[in-house]
């Protein structure tokens, strides 16, 4: 039995039922430096706080860091296969980030096609977002057509340009200004940013709406929006 317990879970901002699996830690073994948000660089991973909230999260994920990742996968499928309900979601790393191409094991290269293979065969969404151009090509590559591999575009310049399926994070540095919350001025800058890349690539680009309201009950949420599953579509997070 593994440390961990069970290799999927649940997050908040998905719709009941969604499925989460993670590989390590959020700024940990498998976290590639290049992320503007990794810790090393100063940055605000949003994943970090419920770590530190949480030391039995933290535990679960550090000890996933000592094992095959394959056997993580392996164990995965065995859990989604015994759902009892179809999956509305599923999402890759909502903590910590899938590992670079030096360190995936050939256990892991066949439990992950095997797992995206069921996923879409059972027409479950997927959100795969990876934060490395050279992981974006690794995993495309791999998984072919089964999935959208996501790029995290770390460069506000490269997200104007980038071709394929992307996300980028907005905010940091923003001073209180009456009237104009700081979120409220994040969630402003990404519509700019949203709109210059629509012009630019004539890419459909969108801010997320599980972000944009926060603090509305009645929230979209990831599965009911299925934006970062769609090969067509880009988008920009506000930085939380």
């Amino acid at each position: 039995m593994s440390k961990y317990a069970k290799a999927t879970g649940q997050f908040d901002k998905g719709v009941k039922g969604s499925v989460s699996l993670n590989f390590c830690l959020s700024g940990g073994k498998y976290c590639d430096t290049v992320c503007r948000q990794h810790p090393s660089n100063g940055g605000a991973c949003y994943a970090l706080r419920p770590q530190g909230l949480y030391p039995s999260m933290a535990a679960s994920l550090s000890a996933k860091e000592g094992v095959d990742p394959g056997d993580i996968a392996e164990q995965a499928i065995g859990e989604v296969k015994r759902k009892n309900k179809p999956i509305p979601w599923f999402r890759f790393s909502v903590a910590g980030s899938l590992p670079p191409r030096n360190q995936v094991t050939p256990k892991l290269r066949d439990k992950l096609v095997e797992l995206v293979e069921w996923l879409r065969h059972n027409n479950v969404p997927i959100h795969m977002p990876v934060e490395s151009h050279s992981k974006a090509g690794y995993y495309q590559g791999l998984l072919g057509d089964r999935v959208v591999v996501r790029l995290s575009v770390q460069n506000p310049e490269d997200f104007l340009t980038y071709e394929g399926p992307c996300s980028l994070v907005v905010g940091g540095g923003e001073k209180h200004r009456k009237g104009n919350s700081i979120m409220q001025q994040r969630i402003a800058a990404s519509r700019a940013v949203a709109k210059a890349r629509r012009q630019l690539t004539g890419r459909a680009t969108m801010v997320c709406p599980a972000i944009k309201g926060l603090r509305d009950k009645n929230k979209s949420k990831c599965g009911k929006c299925k934006a970062c599953s769609m090969p067509h579509v880009d988008v920009v997070y506000p930085l939380h």
